[in-house]
This record gives structure tokens, sequence and C-alpha cells, in this order.
């Protein structure tokens, strides 16, 4: 389902952000300058259209509230909606991407020329008198008419008719719309288009009670607010932790094998989520660019640092007091993290950065008649979120029976598409899940008596005493180990013993939808966090310590390690920089607008350089020019709409003809005699010439330009003749602007002297 939105007039949808001295209220815009519209300024704009409707008994509260939703209820809304893109979106995107890796692409096609393509600025100031008051000066982007914007939506078939006629009515948007600004157009189409399920491998054959792994792959097609920490509700994590995907699952559960019967009292319901037979790990982030087996990074272990100043990486876990001793005695500095998450293979570490971005949010008062937030809590609010960029990709593993992960298989089979997170309804956490059925790692390594083992948080861990109280002390963390070690005559509890920590700590929050209640705050050792322990006791199994989920709430993914992970070095190498390049796509019909715009302005801000090379070759030349003749000529270009209306205009007298003999050549001009005396016209021609000379030079040269863009968006070399007069015009007019400048300078030194 779809839809669309049409600007019949300019538009602006402000994102809360600006750009210092230049830019007082700016769009929301992607890294390359494509604009989009965050889908809850679309969603609030319908609700309150909706609110309208039941003003005038057009439509029943009984309708909103379920296809809305309201604060506090039970279940999602059924209405979704999607961020909006424009049209050709993708196509666009991935062609300006590949433009940014290319270095002699980039200066052209880059994140202003993109915007100015679809957006201009304006100012307005507030009138206090009749005139302006002082420090009111604003200047705003804004979108041009005619764009349009689609947007992915979920609406069920008896709301569709309340939905097209919200949209109907729904006739404007953004800021100023009560001053011309805005004016929209909304059409729904409730196709839903050819049903996709999810990408599911063959998979090995197992049996029922057979022990295995559903590995996710998981990619988030928009923003993405995911959080459990206490007091960081507005900033989402750089992982997905394993409670939300558990979640995602269970309420496609109800709603494919449920028929209104209570979820607790199913079999199958309560072994896979609520007692702990099936667990899921935190999905980490995955880079799907890299060739071979694609494997998660890691959060960061605590233990290494990096040598300040050097690419040189330290791992303080191998033999703390010798390297420490080090440090000090060759009086080398180290900083703090490398990076929220890495991969370690043998002596390399590979960081890999989570992309995050800042969206702010408005929250209208219950007051309809007010506009605006006010300050006051029940007046609305003004609000930011950190959250997750769109385009990523991360990973996570369920672990359990077959027979119960051929189920969420199933679920995966009907469908790929999820809402992870928070704010599922507009904007955020939509993503696209990928399974694969595995058999679970074997490993026949040892933790081998007598030696020591580096024990590494892959997620944070929760521990709870024996006296029920939750302590994140990493004792209660060794004497689970010795319990692992052997289950049934556990060893002394002193035969593992603690040789080094290096810890981090964390609050763990989080929220169950289904009570509407906030979950218990608890301490908890963080991801990262560095556990080195000596063994005393026997050869242990590391693939049993590893398969094995420490402390409380392990089914959502907490208490996960990994063992000598870190390698056998104390100095690591840095990583080496992998580049993959992108490819252009292979037909560029829906980005041929913007290039030829692109390569338009940049040839017109091209001839503003040249135009300033003439002024100062000419030197004192030009210096006896009159401001009025000056005047005179920057009227006439301005009015002007081809050549030949400017060459009626260059219909002058003697003494005026005299100085406009003196720009004849920078101007491209030629005279011709007739009966009441010469007059001078443009020279199509000459400058055509030297416009295809200095293409030449620095476009048609260029094989990436030529291969990559002009011949696969169909676009001929000689497209700017279609323009001609405007670069003329645009050539002209910053010539005579200059000259005009640079005489006022003059004249004022000549009067300070």
């Amino acid at each position: 389902m779809k839809l669309t939105m049409t600007l019949c007039s300019d538009t602006i949808p402000g994102s809360g952000e600006g750009l210092a001295g230049i830019i007082d209220t700016d769009i929301s815009h992607d890294e390359f300058g494509i604009p989009y519209i965050p889908a809850k300024r679309i969603k609030g704009i319908l609700r309150e259209t909706a609110q309208d409707l039941e003003d005038v008994e057009k439509l029943s509260a009984a309708r909103i509230e379920p296809l809305f939703g309201r604060t506090g209820q039970e279940k999602s809304s059924a209405f979704r909606i999607a961020d909006g893109y424009i049209t050709n979106y993708g196509e666009i995107r991935q062609f300006l991407q590949a433009c940014a890796e290319k270095d002699d692409l980039s200066p052209i096609f880059h994140r202003e020329a993109v915007l100015n393509y679809y957006t201009y600025t304006r100012s307005q100031t507030t009138l206090e008198n009749g005139v302006a008051k002082k420090r009111s000066l604003r200047t705003f982007r804004v979108l041009k008419k005619d764009l349009r914007f689609h947007f992915e939506i979920e609406c069920p078939p008896e709301y569709e008719a309340d939905l097209k006629r919200i949209c109907d009515v729904t006739r404007h948007f953004g800021l100023s719309r009560t001053r011309g600004m805005g004016e929209i157009l909304l059409t729904c189409d409730f196709s839903s288009g050819s049903k996709t399920s999810g990408d599911t491998k063959a998979s090995p054959v197992f049996k029922d009670h057979e022990m295995c792994q559903l590995v996710l792959t998981i990619n988030n097609l928009g923003q993405m607010l995911v959080s459990i920490e206490v007091g960081k509700h507005q900033t989402s994590a750089q992982y997905i932790p394993g409670s939300f995907i558990l979640g995602a699952f269970a309420y496609k559960y109800i709603e494919c094998f449920l028929n209104n019967t209570p979820p607790y009292k199913d079999t199958q319901f309560r072994h896979i989520f609520l007692d702990g037979q099936v667990t899921c790990s935190n999905a980490f982030p995955i880079n799907p660019t890299k060739p071979g087996k694609i494997s998660a990074f890691f959060p960061t272990p605590v233990s290494i640092v990096k040598e300040k100043d050097k690419e040189q990486y330290i791992d303080l876990a191998k033999d703390f007091e010798a390297s420490l001793e080090k440090l000090q005695r060759e009086k080398k500095q180290t900083k703090g993290h490398i990076g929220e998450f890495v991969q370690i293979a043998g002596k390399k570490v590979t960081p890999f950065p989570v992309l995050t971005e800042v969206e702010y949010h408005h929250r209208r008062p219950e007051n309809r008649q007010l506009g605006h937030a006010t300050g006051k809590s029940e007046e609305g609010d003004f609000f930011q979120y950190t959250v997750l960029k769109p385009k990523q990709s991360f990973q996570a593993r369920i672990t359990g029976q077959f027979r119960h992960l051929k189920l969420l298989q199933n679920i995966l089979d009907e469908q790929k598409t999820f809402y992870l997170g928070k704010s599922k309804t507009a904007q955020y956490g939509k993503c696209e899940i990928m399974a694969a059925l595995e058999t679970l790692s074997v490993s026949n390594e040892t933790w081998k008596k007598g030696t020591p083992a580096v024990f590494t948080l892959a997620s944070d861990m929760i521990l709870r005493n024996p006296e029920g109280f939750v302590v994140p002390d990493p004792k209660l963390f060794r004497n689970e180990l010795a319990f692992i070690a052997c289950p049934e005559n556990p060893p002394d509890k002193n035969t593992i013993e603690i040789k080094d920590t290096f810890l981090q700590f964390t609050q763990i929050g989080g929220f169950m939808g289904v009570w509407n209640m906030p979950k218990a705050q608890v301490s908890a050792l963080a991801a990262g966090s560095v556990i080195v322990c000596r063994n005393n006791y026997a050869d242990i199994p590391i693939n049993a310590i590893e398969n094995h989920a420490f402390g409380i709430r392990t089914e959502e993914g907490f208490g996960k390690i990994k063992v000598n992970w870190h390698g056998s070095e104390s100095e690591l190498d840095p990583p080496s920089q992998e580049h993959v390049e992108r490819e252009f796509p292979d037909i560029l019909e829906g980005a041929r607008d913007l290039i030829t715009y692109i390569l338009f302005d940049r040839i017109a801000e091209t001839l503003k350089v040249e135009a300033v090379r003439h002024v100062t070759k000419a030197g004192s030349t030009w210096e006896n020019i009159s401001n009025s003749f000056i005047g005179k000529m920057l009227l006439f270009l301005r009015d002007a709409q081809n050549f030949d209306d400017l060459k009626a205009k260059f219909t002058l007298r003697d003494r005026a003809r005299k100085k406009l003999e003196l720009f004849r050549n920078e101007l491209y001009l030629e005279k011709q005699e007739t009966q009441d005396g010469p007059i001078y016209y443009v020279d199509e021609e000459k400058f055509k010439t030297a416009l295809r000379l200095y293409l030449q030079e620095n476009y048609y040269n260029n094989e990436h330009l030529q291969n990559d863009i002009l011949d696969k968006a169909d676009i001929d070399e000689n497209f700017f003749e279609t323009g001609l007069f405007e670069l003329y015009r645009r050539y002209a007019l910053h010539l005579f602007n200059v000259v005009k400048f640079r005489k006022r300078g003059e004249d004022k030194n000549d009067n300070q002297s």
C-alpha cells in the first residue's frame, strides 16, 4: 500500500535543525542532500484532520482510536506509515552514493548541489510599527512545488475508506500553512501488490527435539529506536536487543496461530516465549559488503586500548602487570575506546561503526487551538531522538529445539517485514528479516587445567546472588562458571580463580507492553567487560561455556560470552583500510533532470569565475564607466527573455554605445550597421564555442562523467544549448556586478585618501 503526497505549493516541513548563521529552519534530508518527509509529520497531520472530521460528525472517535492509537494502549494502532521519499529515490541515492566515492565526481554532485535542485531558501522578518523588528530575520529552506513523496503504509481493509476520506480532506502541511505555504494533495493506493516471503535458505534436516539455531539477518529499512538502558529512552542502543526480536515474534505468533486464545494457555507459546526454552541473542552489526561468510561484530573489549597518536592496539588482558610496566617504562600514553564494535582475528582488530542521527519531534498540545508547544507539560512538547540510521545490517541467533524454531521459521516464510523498537507505527522500526537454520557450533577446544582464559561479555550480564539480589559482581559469574565445569559435582568455587577484571557497568530497564508497565531496573555488567580466570580444576570444554548464557533473563540475549576471543598476543595490529567501490545504476533515467540541473548550475558558476577573470584582466580599462551605465546594463539583462529581446535593448545612443564597445569581446558582442546607427547583439555561436571548449577541458574528458553518467542518463553533450541564454545572462550579470563593486571599493579608497 502506498500514500502519495504531491506538493501543490512550496512547502516547509521543518526538521527542528538549522545551519548556524545560514539556515534557521532546515528540512529533513539524507547525507546526499535528497529530501524526505518523516512519517511522524504526516501522521500527526492526518490525525489532526481526523479530529476535525469528528468535530463536524463526519467520523466517529470509535474509528479514530483504532486507526491512530492512543497513549498507553496495549496494542499498536492499525495504521502504520513509513518515511516519505521522492520518486526514484533508490536510483538517485545509488547514483549519488557512487559519485561520492569518486574523487572526480564528488566535487560536482555534492550535497549542497543536490539540495539546490529540490529546495531554495527564503527569508522573512517581523514588522513592528511598520519596520522590521530587530533580530527577527529568519531564513528557511523550502521544498519546491510539484515534488512527489511516496509513503509506504499498512492499513486494515475495514479502515481503508476512513483513511481515504481523511487524505481527501487534508490539504495543508508544514510551517506557514496559513500563509500560502504547504498546500498538498494526498492520494492512497491500497493495492497490496505481490506478497513476498522471507528469504529462508535450504535447511539441514533436524529432529524435533534436536537443538539448533535460527540465524537472522536484519536489515533496517527505516530509522530505528531501540533502548533498554535506564535514562536513555530517547537514545537508541547501537544494537538490537534480543527482547525486541522475541517480542516481535510473539506478536506475530499470536496473530498467526492463536484465535482469541489467551497466549499463556498455549503450550507452544509458553515454551518459546515464557519458559526460556528458546533464547535469542542480541543482534549485532555486520558488514554485508564483505565477501565470504558474514560474521557479526561484537562489543569492544574494555581491556583493548589504543596508543595515543599511533595506530597500535594493546590488550591489557594478556598480562596486565607486564603490559602496564612496559607502558610506563616506554612512557607510552593510551586513550579510551577504539569503537563500539570490533572483530578480532589473530592479531588483527577491525572496528565497525554503527551510524546514528538525531531526529526532532513536536507533540501538539491537547488544546488544538494552540499551534505549538508552550513549554508546559500539558501543552505540548518539543523533543528529540537519537536513532539508528537506515540501511544497516545486524545478525542475531535464536537457539532452541527444532520443533520450536520451525514455528518461527514458518512466520518468516509468510512475512519478512517486521517492526522493531519504539514508535513503530510511524517513521521508526521497519526491518526486513532473512533467516537460515543451522546446527549449533561444535568445537573440540578445551580450557586446560592450570592455564588462564579471557572471558569477554558479548552482551550485558545480569547476575543474582543466592539471597535473590541482583548484584554486578564478577564472583557470581565465577561461581556459575564452576557449576558448568562440573554440573553433577561442582568443584570448590575457589578452584576457578579470578586474576584480572576490566569492568564497565550499566543500568537495564525496559518496558512490558502487555502490562503497560516498565520492567524492573537492575544493575548489570556491561557488554565488553573482560574477566581473566585461571582454571585450577580440570580441562573444561570451551564449547560448553560459549553455548551457555550466564545470569538471568538469558532468553532476552543477556549473559552471552566469548572465550579467548582476543588471541594470544598483547600487541594487536590496526585494521587495514578496505574499500568497496559501488557501482552506478545501469539506467539513470530517474536522475536525468537532477544531473542536468547540477551540470548546468556548475557551468554557470564557472562562468562567474570567468567573469571575475575578465574584470581583473581589464584593469583600469573600465574605471571611467559610470554607475548609471552599469545599472542600465543590469536592468537590460534582468528584463530580457531571450537574445532577440536583449538585441532590441542594446539599441543605444552614441555615448552609451562607446561604453558598450569596451565590453565587446568579454560579452561576445557583434556590431550590425543600421540606418539609425550601429546596434550590438550577442554572437551565440562564439559563446557556444567558448562553452564547448570549457566543457571539453573540464567535463567531456572525464571518463566517469562521460561513460557512467551522460551515456546512462541519455544526456546529449550539447544539453546546455536549451538554456544558453540563461547561462549568458548569469555570466553577464556577474561581470557587471563585479565591475560595480570594484568601482565602489576604489571610490571608497579615494575618499579615504
